[in-house]
């Protein structure tokens, strides 16, 4: 039996797929720990965006975000998707 909560636009929406390795926690790298796989990181880089607060900073912090949940990015926005 089908699970109700998985509807056809749930099924059909894109994926954000992760590439790389995950970083080790025992030599993290500096500033975003996901930074070096990170989908946003490098969808900024192609539009040509300064991305230097990811390598920089501080870890980003857990900060409330306007789709309900929260996140920790220093880039954190609203993707459209299906």
């Amino acid at each position: 039996m089908d699970d109700p909560r998985c509807t056809r636009r749930e099924q059909s929406r894109q994926r954000i797929l992760l590439q790389g390795d995950p970083p080790t926690p025992a030599n993290s790298p500096t500033g975003c720990r996901f930074r070096t796989r990170c989908w946003r990181k490098a969808e900024l880089e192609a539009q040509g965006a300064d991305t230097t607060p990811c390598v920089v900073e501080m870890e980003p912090p857990l900060e409330a975000t306007a789709v309900g949940h929260p996140a920790a990015c220093h880039f954190a926005a609203v993707r459209d998707v299906v």
